[in-house]
C-alpha cells in the first residue's frame, strides 16, 4: 500500500513538474533545463541569410519578358539599441521604383509556432516610394522551421513553406534555401499564398544570397538571381 501510494505521488510530482517546465520553456526558451532549439539562432547566423553592406547588389531577370531589376543596399547599419542587438538594410530597385527596408530587432521576436521551444527572431520590411510609406510587415523569421508562420500585413501569414539543401535557379547552384510563401489569405488555408503589390509571391531565400527567386503568378513573372555582387 505504501508503495503504490509513494509511485502515484511521485508519477503526480512529475507530471506537474513536466507542465509547469512547458509553460516556463513556452515562455522563456533559453531557461536552464529547457529543450533548446535544433536550428543556429544566434544573430550572426540569421545575418548569413538576410543582411548585407552597403554596395551589396543583385541583378535580377524576369524568365518570360526579359526585364531586368537591379536592387542595391544603399544603407546599412548593426549595432545595440540599449541592450538589444538590431540591423538594418535599405534597398532600392530599379523597376519598381521602390525602397525597401529590411530591418530586425532583438526585442521584437516571438515563440516559433512549430517549435515552441524555440524562440523566433522576426524581420520587417517596409516598401517605400520617395516621402510615401507603401506598406510595413513582418515577412521573415530566423530561424527557419518547415510550417512555421508569422502573421504579415492584414493579418495574412507569411509561411515557410520548403527546405531546399541544394538550389538550382538557372545555371546557378546555391546552398541553404528556404521557399516562403508571402502573405497567405486568410489563415484556414495557409498553403495559398496573395500578397505582394496585392497579388501572389513566393520568394526563395537562400544563405550568402538572400532573395534568389521570386514567384509572382498573377503578373505571370518568375525572376531570377543572374548576377551579384555581396558584401557582409
Amino acid at each position: 500500500m505504501k508503495t503504490t501510494l509513494f509511485n502515484f505521488l511521485l508519477i503526480t510530482a512529475i507530471l506537474v513538474s513536466t507542465v509547469t517546465c512547458k509553460h516556463k520553456c513556452e515562455d522563456n526558451p533559453e531557461a536552464k533545463g529547457c529543450p533548446q532549439c535544433e536550428q543556429d539562432q544566434n544573430i550572426e547566423s540569421m545575418k548569413d541569410f538576410y543582411f548585407f553592406r552597403t554596395g551589396s547588389y543583385w541583378i535580377y531577370e524576369e524568365l518570360h519578358s526579359g526585364a531586368k531589376d537591379t536592387v542595391k543596399v544603399y544603407f546599412d547599419e548593426t549595432g545595440l539599441n540599449g541592450s538589444n542587438a538590431f540591423w538594418k538594410m535599405y534597398t532600392e530597385s530599379t523597376y519598381y521604383d521602390h525602397l525597401f527596408h529590411y530591418k530586425y530587432e532583438e526585442s521584437f521576436s516571438t515563440y516559433c509556432r512549430k517549435q515552441p521551444e524555440c524562440n523566433c527572431r522576426q524581420i520587417g520590411r517596409a516598401k517605400l516610394r520617395p516621402g510615401e510609406l507603401v506598406a510595413e510587415e513582418t515577412i521573415f523569421l530566423f530561424p527557419m522551421i518547415v510550417g512555421d508562420f508569422i502573421f504579415a500585413t492584414a493579418g495574412s501569414p507569411s509561411i515557410v513553406a520548403e527546405y531546399i539543401p541544394n538550389a538550382t535557379i538557372g545555371n546557378y547552384s546555391f546552398g541553404e534555401t528556404y521557399l516562403w510563401n508571402v502573405g497567405v489569405c486568410g489563415t484556414e488555408d495557409i498553403n495559398h499564398v496573395n500578397y505582394d503589390d496585392g497579388v501572389a509571391t513566393t520568394f526563395y531565400v537562400s544563405k550568402h544570397y538572400f532573395i534568389i527567386r521570386k514567384l509572382i503568378p498573377s503578373y505571370d513573372q518568375d525572376w531570377h538571381l543572374i548576377e551579384s555582387h555581396l558584401i557582409q
